[in-house]
């Protein structure tokens, strides 16, 4: 490095910065990011309807790819409790009379349930809100 041998900081400053910028890129996306995209709906009543839904799906896979890329998390990785908290109230009554008729919520052993995947399910409660 220049700017050692010359012994101009100023310039060792910028080489260094420009060398770790070139092996580390600056991070988009932080873990703490998911919980943040997971706290705004519900900041604001959860989300509500089809369109409000599609744009969190799409924030949400922005994030996800991103972290899965760059080693934070694992791809299996699942978040339907956090995406159920995130949808309204209503629509979480809806979701789940829907997953209890259709037999696919699965009992824990202490009693409670696991939610199954339940993207088609919000879809289509969605979709039905908008009828």
């Amino acid at each position: 490095m220049q700017g050692y041998e010359e012994k101009n900081w100023t310039k060792l400053k910028e080489e260094l910065t420009t060398e770790w910028k070139r092996v580390e890129p600056d991070r988009r996306y932080r873990p703490e990011s998911l919980e943040k995209l997971f706290n705004n709906p519900k900041a604001s009543g959860g989300i509500r309807n089809l369109a409000e839904y599609k744009r969190f799906l799409e924030e949400y896979e922005k994030i996800t790819n991103y972290l899965y890329k760059y080693g934070y998390i694992r791809r299996e990785v699942e978040h339907n409790e956090e995406l159920y908290a995130s949808l309204s109230p209503e629509i979480r009554t809806s979701i789940i009379k829907e997953m209890r008729r259709d037999k696919v919520m699965i009992q824990a052993r202490d009693g409670g349930y696991i939610l199954p995947e339940m993207k088609s399910y919000i879809e289509q409660e969605l979709e039905t809100v908008m009828i």
